[in-house]
């Protein structure tokens, strides 16, 4: 959990939850790895789609019972133990329990592949194991495939057979008000909660401002449904609800307290990972394709000029190598503009190590064009 300010206090939630005692950060400032994603057709079509390729709204073809119907079986409980930490204010009291972490996942192909968040599996070892629970209640062990912690995608994997696979959909097709279904194990308590709401918002950036391009949804999404599906009405997953954003210091002063007049009421505003990026790096992380590796830490300005200003070069990196340096300012990547947040992250997501792109570079009031070939992130 996070705190963000807009002139007033508003809780960010992941939607992870984790019991015990122990519960580390989760959001992290941008690092030197710039995860990266690839477009259909560089990556083996691993997993089954829609294969809707139109640009119009899709055409309800069912109700959101059989919607629920179709798509539930696929949905999962994920647990697992995170291990023992000492507190570092006191070292004497001995190793404490980690806690229990759980969160949701959709089953994605007939190999048991399982798609979720990135921070429901956390950053613990590839040999680490989870508890997956399937919606009749079975469970298996599964293993990590993989995990891109700045897109927060993750895949894990249970031997199959598995009881069906959910579809994933053509997320640029979606249309503000349409309606949709979000499925998820709600505080890690009600497994399988169903809730409709409906698209409120199209290309938001996540409230912790790392990912763009969200889909935000009115749908009751609570902690626990990190890593479920987002399923439109023709039954296919469009997004990955991954975080929400909701109010605090909303009263005081018992049952009937006054509301707190510094404090903002925000409800109903949920956050998803386009299903069309969610699919790329999934099927990326499958392939065992590793993210590729620039060598930057960066934030994005619109002065002097828009784009990403760098503030540190990693020693011997791709960036370091091709001669960028500090206070560079990286406008275009093969002429694509960069215009938002985390552009920089966009415009290199097509690409695999050892691809050779073009940067356009603003330094000292000059421009210039400096090739750089990409790297694998370490």
């Amino acid at each position: 959990m996070r705190r963000i300010g807009f002139g007033t206090v508003v809780t960010l939630v992941m939607l992870g939850v984790i019991f015990g005692a122990v519960a580390g950060a989760i959001v992290g400032a941008v690092t030197v790895a710039v995860s990266s994603s690839q477009s259909p057709s560089a990556v083996p079509a691993l997993i089954p789609t829609s294969n809707d390729t139109s640009s119009g709204p899709q055409v309800p073809v069912t109700n959101a019972e059989a919607v629920v119907k179709r798509v539930a079986p696929a949905v999962v409980e994920i647990q697992h133990s995170l291990p023992a930490q000492v507190n570092p204010l006191d070292p004497f009291a001995g190793p404490q329990p980690g806690g229990t972490v759980i969160g949701s996942g959709f089953i994605v192909d007939r190999n048991g592949d399982i798609v979720t968040n990135a921070h429901v599996l956390a950053p613990l070892p590839a040999n680490h194991r989870f508890q997956v629970t399937f919606a009749n209640g079975k469970t298996a062990t599964a293993q990590l495939v993989g995990r891109t912690t700045m897109n927060d995608i993750g895949v894990i994997r249970v031997k199959p057979p598995v009881p069906t696979v959910a579809l994933f959909g053509n997320s640029s097709s979606v249309q503000l008000g349409e309606p949709v279904v979000a499925i998820g194990d709600a505080l890690g308590v009600y497994q399988n909660t169903v809730t409709q709401g409906i698209v409120s918002g199209l290309h938001r950036v996540s409230p912790d401002g790392r990912m763009n391009n969200m889909i935000q949804t009115d749908a009751a999404i609570n902690h626990g449904n990190s890593g479920g599906p987002l399923i439109d009405m023709t039954g296919h997953v469009i997004g990955i609800n991954t975080e929400i954003q909701r109010s605090t210091g909303q009263s005081s002063g018992g049952l009937f307290g006054t509301t707190d007049p510094n404090s903002t009421v925000a409800e109903g505003l949920g956050f998803a990972i386009p299903s069309n990026t969610a699919a790329f790096l999934a099927e990326r992380l499958i392939a065992h394709i590793p993210p590729v590796y620039l060598g930057v830490s960066y934030q994005p300005v619109t002065s002097p000029v828009r784009g990403a200003a760098i503030m540190g070069v990693a020693a011997g990196g791709p960036a370091s190598r091709a001669g960028l340096r500090r206070n560079d300012i990286i406008t275009a990547v093969d002429g694509s503009a960069l215009r938002g947040p985390n552009a920089l992250q966009q415009v290199l997501q097509p690409h695999r190590p050892g691809d050779v792109v073009t940067m356009t570079v603003w330094r000292s009031g000059k421009t210039r064009s400096i090739q750089v070939t990409l790297g694998a992130a370490p």
